[in-house]
């Protein structure tokens, strides 16, 4: 019986402990899980940061949209109909994948250099862009809305699936971003578009009808000049010819007047020789 009893202790002990420590769980994660903010005041926070990204993204201040995200963000953007542009411009595949504050602001710098975009339209109150946010706990806020750019005569439309806005102290921070683009269309307001397409296809149509115009001018060109090409090898033969054969009788004549002279040189120094052979004999004798 004395056995019996003290098993029993030791079973009831055990319980015990471990309702005391199930307890002790459970107040500890209603205490972590307390909420000191209502929905509507959190939202209240955070929504303004979120206007704001907005608004510094239309006046250029892409230092500010980049440094909103914390240094070990991501972000995740499928590119859809511009996947070929921005994989030709901006060396990226679609989706892409970034992480880190430096490559996220670099990101959306080249979307306004290099891809033209402004004029964002995203995280309205109402409208067409409305944006719609579930509050996860009093410093995080998941936000989703519709989103259009302008960029270089068409309009960009596509979808920020998510973005995670966490609490950082007195600000609100991007943990994590993903947005796709989903069509491409011509601005409606834009004219200029519209208008380089219509010269190009009026130029397209009217080239042929100068080329034949051309074609007539361009034959009486080539055709004309050949009968003088013909005259002027035939004068250039005419000319050429008698001035050689007058070249060569003078140099003809010249060589026979240079070998007469020279045979009457070689004449004269033989009777001159002679003549003085002949007054020293002469002198010999007399001696």
């Amino acid at each position: 019986m004395a056995l019996t009893s003290g098993c029993k202790f030791v079973s009831a002990s055990r319980l015990t402990a471990v309702l005391l420590v199930y307890v002790g769980t459970c107040q500890a994660s209603t205490e972590q899980s307390r909420r000191e903010l209502s929905d509507e005041e959190v939202l209240a926070s955070q929504s303004f940061f979120s206007s704001q990204w907005r608004k510094k993204f239309n006046a250029g201040e892409v230092l500010y949209c980049g440094q909103a995200f914390l240094e070990d963000a991501s972000l995740h953007v499928t590119f859809g109909p511009m996947a070929d542009t921005v994989t030709r411009i901006l060396s990226l595949p679609s989706p892409a994948l970034l992480h880190g504050q430096f490559q996220i602001e670099a990101f959306w710098n080249a979307t306004q250099v290099a891809l033209g975009f402004k004029e964002m339209k995203a995280y309205s109150e109402e409208g067409e862009f409305a944006a719609s946010a579930m509050v996860v706990d009093d410093n995080t806020v998941l936000v989703s809305s519709p989103l259009s750019f302008a960029a270089k005569q068409v309009t960009v439309k596509g979808e920020v699936l998510s973005i995670m806005w966490v609490r950082t102290g007195f600000q609100w921070k991007i943990r994590s971003m993903m947005f796709a683009i989903r069509d491409i269309s011509e601005d409606p307001a834009d004219t200029s578009l519209r208008g380089a397409r219509a010269t190009e296809a009026t130029s397209a149509t009217s080239q042929p009808e100068r080329k034949e115009e051309a074609l007539p001018s361009l034959m009486t060109s080539t055709s004309l000049p050949e009968p003088a090409k013909e005259e002027e090898v035939n004068l250039n033969s005419t000319i050429v010819a008698p001035g050689l054969t007058d070249v060569t009788s003078e140099t003809a004549v010249t060589a026979g007047g240079h070998s007469t002279v020279l045979l009457m040189i070689m004449a004269a120094i033989i009777v001159g020789a002679a003549a003085i052979l002949a007054r020293r004999a002469k002198n010999r004798r007399e001696a």
